[in-house]
């Protein structure tokens, strides 16, 4: 993200734009440090979005107005202010992570360093991260710069669109067509927000409309010198942005655009309210607290009240320190989440301790503080380098960084630096089942489609062969398919894949997506018809089962996170009943064609991603085993299974019998692979291990042919 400071006469300088940006960033550094009240924290980018297209947005219309605008201007200043800090930062972490980040996990930095200096960091996150507030992207050290990604390509199209706009139209034609455009933009996001979620997080066009709302802003303020209502927009957007911080939550963000409508709202607000009360640069701690004016006097205490209160807030927004760290905010962005994500990596993978954390916002400040100091002030003066001698060094580190991240993608993430017993455990990450690029598909996505079963066939592989049994789930059923392949092939039997991201074999339930409930229904009925066309005598239901019932990472009778939604189906009053509900109906429908049902129970889950903590702890060891951190949540959905294996006589297959001990422990890894690819799912190795599980579901299917 880029943290701005426009660079013009002193007396379109604003004070408060440096406190709107201090604000901004500490909302994201609390947020990411997990400071209480910060549960929003992560609408600050969307804050510095409106920032960004309000300063651009005034910068060239103040320039074009007096015929001073170049792009070689424009783009030069973008370089000065934006690629020194960024360089030494990306070099920075490339270094430390050299000692801390497994194999893979270093390749994946290397393909965002490419990203990063072609540009398009946004769109490599999106491709190899996804969700933004999963537990995986803790392991990648460059994530923040996503939004980095989003205002370059902005800076890239939008100068140009608007030099031809305000050369070729008038400027009442010009107003017109911004505000057309953050119209359709507001449009489109609410279109991809619920669609297409993670391109609607990630991508430029649907984040524009926020970087429209600041270059509108601009264009008004540029046209119109008196502003209306300054009062009541400065109160309006202060509790707008507080409750975007303090109320947002990011468990349910992509389906959720009030966060966005009321972050952006509210700082346009501020801004605008208050234009002309903070237009002074060097307001001390004692303007905090003015002494009531005598024209107060004449006023209603209501009107009292709202202009001290306004007052307040515009002093607020100018003290001198939170104006400073407005001024370091862009270093302060650059260099939090690298300290966060490999200290959480290497040294404490679980929730930071209070010590842990103050440690670290320390440590952000000194760094940022020495960025701001020592690489952004001297590169922004043209007395200290000029600009053909920035714009080589920029071009010769940013090429020096491609070269070693090519190195490091040509040797595999350097998986030698932890010996070969690490790289063996690290290895596990990619440890996947083979079809799931093919087979397992994504219910959130606009174009989703099922490939035909002839294409997700597993076992045996003979021409016109019937289809005996089917493996019918979410991503568990994807991880544990190897095993199910192995076996048929064994047994001579012929199988179908039949897996969808996040939705399990729950008849009538609802996501926590329209669009992908509607492809989750989609999906059950297809598997039912094939089922049904192709004769299949035996299926197998498998899933995560507590997370449509629970939380996804601890038991606290929360709802479900995919399967069960906040409104419950059915009319039930738990989600424990909606899911039983659900599930009894899956049962029922396949039983009225004759199918075998069996039910494989839920694997064993752990609390850290497992072939990082191997390669990182237990590179000496072949045989690892580790407590179940949630056997409450497993033990939670039992009396389900068991009410349906006596009311209809499903089969019940228990994973915990082949991976756990009766102390409690279960196998990590085994051979010196790991049996998780990540915290919850098998990984094809570990897979095999279910092979006993398994033997007499075979073995029965085998002798009823």
């Amino acid at each position: 993200m880029v943290f701005m400071r426009a660079k013009a006469k002193h007396s379109t300088y604003r004070s408060d734009i440096d406190g709107l940006r201090a604000i901004a960033v500490m909302a994201v550094l609390f947020f990411h440090a997990g400071v209480p009240g910060f549960s929003g924290g992560f609408v600050g980018v969307d804050m510095f979005f409106v920032i960004s297209g309000y300063l651009i947005t005034g910068i060239i219309l103040r320039e074009c107005s007096s015929k001073t605008f170049s792009f070689k201007g424009f783009y030069l200043r973008r370089i000065r202010r934006i690629l020194p800090a960024l360089i030494v930062m990306v070099a920075t972490t490339l270094v430390l992570a050299s000692f801390v980040l497994t194999a893979f996990d270093f390749k994946m930095l290397a393909k965002n360093v490419l990203a990063t200096v072609f540009m398009i960091p946004n769109i490599s996150i999106w491709k190899t991260s996804g969700d933004y507030f999963s537990n995986a992207v803790d392991s990648n050290p460059l994530l923040h710069l996503w939004s980095l990604g989003v205002e370059e390509q902005f800076y890239f199209l939008f100068p140009l669109l608007l030099f031809l706009l305000t050369r070729y139209l008038h400027l009442k034609w010009l107003w017109g067509l911004l505000v057309i455009a953050l119209l359709g933009g507001i449009g489109f996001a609410y279109w991809a927000v619920s669609l297409k979620p993670t391109f609607a997080f990630y991508w430029l066009p649907p984040r524009a409309w926020e970087l429209l709302c600041g270059a509108v802003l601009a264009y008004y303020h540029l046209r119109r010198q008196s502003i209306n209502g300054q009062r009541l927009m400065t109160l309006l957007g202060s509790v707008m942005i507080f409750l975007a911080i303090v109320v947002a939550r990011n468990n349910d963000v992509y389906s959720d655009f009030a966060h966005q409508i009321l972050a952006v709202v509210g700082i346009t607000l501020l801004i605008d309210g208050n234009r002309k009360l903070c237009n002074a640069a060097d307001s001390g701690y004692q303007n905090l607290f003015p002494k009531p004016q005598e024209a107060y006097i004449k006023h209603s205490i209501p009107v009292l009240i709202s202009t001290r209160l306004t007052q307040w807030i515009g002093f607020f927004l100018s003290w001198q320190l939170l104006v400073g760290i407005g001024r370091i905010s862009y270093s302060l962005y650059l260099w939090h989440w690298p300290l966060f994500s490999l200290y959480a990596y290497r040294i404490h993978p679980d929730a930071l301790l209070w010590y842990e954390t103050t440690g670290l916002l320390a440590a952000t400040f000194i760094l940022a503080y020495g960025s701001w100091r020592f690489v952004e002030t001297p590169f922004r003066r043209p007395a200290n380098w000029n600009n053909r001698s920035v714009v080589k060094l920029a071009v010769s580190l940013q090429s020096v960084l491609v070269l070693i991240a090519v190195g490091i993608l040509y040797s595999n993430g350097m998986p030698q630096r932890f010996g070969l017993a690490s790289s063996a455990y690290s290895a596990g990450a990619e440890d996947k089942n083979a079809l799931q690029k093919d087979c397992h598909t994504d219910p959130y996505s606009s174009d989703y489609h099922f490939p035909s079963i002839e294409k997700c066939l597993i076992g045996q592989q003979v021409a016109d062969a019937p289809i005996r049994f089917l493996v019918w789930g979410d991503s568990h059923a994807n991880a544990v398919t190897p095993v199910f392949d192995a076996l048929g092939s064994e047994y001579g039997l012929t199988g179908g894949h039949a897996t969808l991201f996040g939705h399990a074999p729950l008849w009538g339930a609802k996501s926590n997506d329209d669009n992908a409930t509607l492809n989750w229904l989609k999906f059950n009925q297809g598997q039912l018809k094939v089922i049904a066309d192709r004769g299949i005598h035996d299926v197998f239901l498998v899933g995560r089962w507590p997370s449509y019932v629970f939380s996804a990472t601890r038991f606290e009778g929360t709802l479900g996170r995919n399967g069960i939604p906040n409104v419950l189906i059915k009319g039930h009053e738990t989600g424990l009943q909606a899911f039983r509900s659900s599930l009894e109906e899956t049962v029922q429908r396949l039983q009225q064609q004759g199918v075998s049902v069996w039910l494989v129970l839920p694997v064993p889950e752990m609390d850290r991603i497992m072939p990082r903590w191997l390669a990182l702890n237990a590179a000496d060891k072949t045989e690892v085993w580790l407590n179940n951190p949630y056997p409450e949540r497993s033990a939670a959905v039992w009396p389900v299974f068991k009410e349906l294996q006596a009311k209809y006589g499903v089969h019940l297959l228990d994973p915990r019998l082949q991976l756990c001990r009766k102390d409690g422990q279960c196998r990590v890894a085994y051979q010196g692979k790991s049996v998780y690819y990540d915290d919850d799912h098998l990984s094809a190795s570990g897979s095999m291990l279910l092979k006993d599980m398994l033997r007499p579901a075979f073995a029965a299917m085998k002798q009823h042919l």
